[in-house]
């Protein structure tokens, strides 16, 4: 079930292997930003090192081509990636290729179900909330 949060419409997970949710990754980037082109290496280094990694859905949204989606979100600097509207990691100026490794490698991670998380998607996990509910917009 779609729901939407802020005007912008969301699939909040989908079935992955194992009794898990898989999560959308939403990744805002500028062209330009040599930041956003560190993220993108960090990525497809992943992706290689770890076949998980390339199942997880990402969506790419540069923001000048796409404003209308970008303030719909609260964030500074780029890249910054989202899991169902919540940011999970925004880039800092002077970050480097390993942080930003680090950082990435943080989202999939909880893209893909495992690092523990609290609150309403750790009750959605446990069945205390089903899948198509929505609270706490």
């Amino acid at each position: 079930m779609d729901f939407e949060i802020r005007g912008a419409v969301y699939r909040p997970a989908v079935r992955g292997k194992g009794d898990f949710l898989m999560q959308r990754i939403t990744m805002f980037y500028l062209e330009s930003c040599p930041y956003c082109a560190q993220a993108t290496q960090a990525i497809r280094e992943l992706r290689s090192e770890d076949p998980e990694y390339a199942r997880v859905e990402l969506w790419y949204v540069e923001e000048t081509r796409r404003p209308d989606v970008a303030a719909k979100f609260d964030y500074y600097y780029v890249p910054a990636m989202f899991i169902d509207g919540e940011r999970i990691y925004e880039a800092k100026p002077g970050e480097s290729y390993k942080t930003c490794k680090a950082n990435v490698k943080r989202v999939f991670d909880r893209a893909l179900g495992r690092i523990p998380v609290s609150g309403f998607e750790a009750r959605r996990k446990a069945g205390n909330i089903g899948d198509d509910a929505v609270v706490g917009f």
